[in-house]
């Protein structure tokens, strides 16, 4: 699937997928595919249910790339990266995030949503974070 919820397949062009439960694709496929195909065979099969990727670089002990299955927040993806190392600027943490088309550019202080004082930071589908 793409970034952008939608599969694409041949004939049928792109279809879109996110959102959808399996039985609902299935039957999406099967009302394109009828303009081809007289009776068309469809199976679905989920290889990984909700999982979307956050893109984690600069000063943490494993960077890369984390695929999360639910919702999460910066207090819980910074663990799963294994921690700042020595150096990370924890006021300053960079997310860019596409919304609307356009790159949008946020600053979190980790030090402030873990004292209580900001709200706690919920990831999106293809944030990158950047620790200084």
């Amino acid at each position: 699937m793409r970034i952008d919820g939608k599969i694409s397949l041949p004939l049928i062009d792109e279809i879109q997928a996110a959102g959808l439960t399996p039985l609902q694709l299935k039957e999406s496929l099967v009302k394109r595919f009828r303009e081809f195909v007289d009776i068309p065979n469809v199976s679905v099969i989920v290889m990984e249910a909700n999982s979307f990727k956050v893109f984690v670089s600069g000063e943490v002990r494993n960077p890369g790339v984390v695929r999360l299955r639910s919702e999460t927040s910066i207090l819980q993806l910074i663990p799963m990266v294994g921690g700042f190392s020595e150096w990370a600027n924890q006021r300053k943490i960079l997310v860019i995030r596409k919304e609307g088309g356009k790159e949008k550019r946020l600053t979190v202080n980790y030090k402030r949503v873990v004292a209580g004082k900001d709200p706690n930071f919920i990831m999106k589908s293809g944030d990158t974070v950047i620790v200084p």
